[in-house]
């Protein structure tokens, strides 16, 4: 098991609520094409779907909110890592992925 972590639009997104973050105090006046820009991503992958939203929210500071909680759940995800052979230790990646699994296990 390892976990899903983020790549393509997911991670693209991701990049965009930080750059959302860092204009709200330093360039407030970037915000309305940002937004228009997330949004836009957020269609193009299909979140809104996830998310429970048909249009862009009045209320995007709340909505970039359940955004970015809705992309930790995602990316913490646990999901198989390729076959395990009995008897046989993981290697590499898939060993820290692995140990890092267990880890994470109520004990």
């Amino acid at each position: 098991m390892t976990t899903a972590d983020s790549y393509g639009d997911i991670a693209r997104l991701e990049q965009l609520l930080d750059e959302h973050y860092q204009c709200q105090t330093l360039d407030p006046a970037k915000l309305p094409l940002l937004e228009a820009q997330i949004w836009e991503l957020i269609e193009q992958a299909e979140l809104h779907r996830d998310l429970g939203v048909n249009s862009q929210p009045d209320d995007f500071a709340q909505f970039i909110l359940e955004i970015d909680g809705y992309i930790c759940e995602l990316k913490d995800a646990q999901i198989k890592d390729g076959l395990h052979t009995l008897g046989e230790v993981p290697q590499g990646e898939q060993l820290v992925g692995l140990l890092s699994s267990l880890s994470r296990l109520d004990s």
